[in-house]
């Protein structure tokens, strides 16, 4: 795990730059707070959606990115929109000293950390 981590920190790291962070469309700060906004919430509905088609969203860009270098694809068969939204739900709740990063960046270090495969 905690060479998982060390990767996911590496790839944070490799993939920004102060000009980039400060250009993020979305921190991990917002990510996270759409990503857990209460049901029952008058903007669940809107928070959860959000979140999920970010998340999505990411990941075709990352395995797009993936497929043109002629890589793998490589989630498990079987992973779902739902559970690789929770993926990415857990590391940013685990990672809090991250959230202010770009949202984008913490989606791909979430997913290599849970499928190490994805590197």
């Amino acid at each position: 795990m905690m060479f998982r981590a060390t990767c996911a920190l590496a790839l944070l790291g490799a993939a920004l730059t102060p000009q980039h962070a400060q250009a993020a469309f979305k921190s991990g700060n917002d990510l996270y707070s759409d990503c857990t906004t209460p049901r029952g919430s008058s903007t669940y509905y809107q928070a959860d959606g959000y979140c999920t088609g970010f998340v999505m969203g990411v990941y075709d860009d990352f395995d797009l990115s993936r497929q043109l270098e002629d890589k793998e694809a490589c989630l498990p068969g079987g992973v779902t929109a739902g559970q690789l939204r929770d993926v990415v739900v857990a590391f940013i709740r685990d990672n809090p000293k991250w959230r202010n990063l770009d949202a984008s960046a913490l989606i791909r270090a979430a997913i290599i950390d849970a499928w190490p495969s994805c590197k």
